[in-house]
């Protein structure tokens, strides 16, 4: 997909990717190619900033105010949305339960969440059992932070309870065991619903 300026400047780079810097509003073009597919879309586009947060915008034409998007409890769904853990230009999350800035660069991860309902715990955790969530009190796991754009969910105390109603992509923040920078490593994030189903998703890089 190319990034084009209002003056026809293409942005990317000889690979493919972007980077730049955004101040104020800023008009961009998005062009791709897509002869085969004429009646696709409406499309979702996610941008992703240096420190990790995302911000979304779609094509699709909004709800008339009472209409119903149709997302049911049915159509529950967790998944990742990075390969693997990367650190973030951030610091809000420490070790153990601390919420915070700690002198030390968070990790993140991206995942999508598509439901209805109230999500009451996020449990993320490696090959050894071991990890990070969003439940207070010391339990022997670190702090799991959840970010909706530049908005931490988390409570004082470390919690995180949020309703979802729709598809949304969430930043998770955490400080890294020792595990999450190696080259090979897998993860495990269960999600529990209010209604008390769990939603279990894996990542391995």
């Amino acid at each position: 997909m190319a990034v084009i300026t209002p003056k026809n400047e293409k942005l990317n780079k000889g690979d493919g990717s972007i980077s730049l810097q955004v101040k104020g509003p800023t008009e961009l073009f998005l062009a791709f190619d897509e002869d085969d597919e004429k009646e696709a879309g409406p499309y979702q586009v996610t941008m992703v900033f240096a420190d990790g947060s995302l911000i979304e915008a779609t094509t699709a034409k909004p709800l008339a105010e009472g209409e119903s998007d149709s997302v049911t409890t049915a159509d529950r769904a967790v998944k990742f949305l990075s390969k693997k853990p990367a650190k973030a230009a951030l610091d809000l999350v420490g070790k153990n339960k601390k919420k915070g800035a700690n002198g030390a660069k968070d990790m993140t991860l991206s995942v999508q969440i598509t439901g209805k309902g109230n999500i009451t715990a996020m449990v993320l955790t490696d090959a050894n059992g071991k990890g990070w969530d969003t439940l207070p009190g010391n339990n022997g796991r670190w702090l799991l932070g959840v970010r909706l754009g530049n908005k931490l969910l988390n409570a004082p105390k470390g919690g995180a309870k949020f309703a979802v109603n729709g598809t949304k992509n969430y930043q998770l923040l955490m400080q890294d065991n020792g595990r999450l920078a190696a080259k090979k490593g897998s993860l495990t994030l269960t999600t529990t619903w209010g209604d008390g189903e769990v939603t279990e998703t894996e990542l391995s890089w």
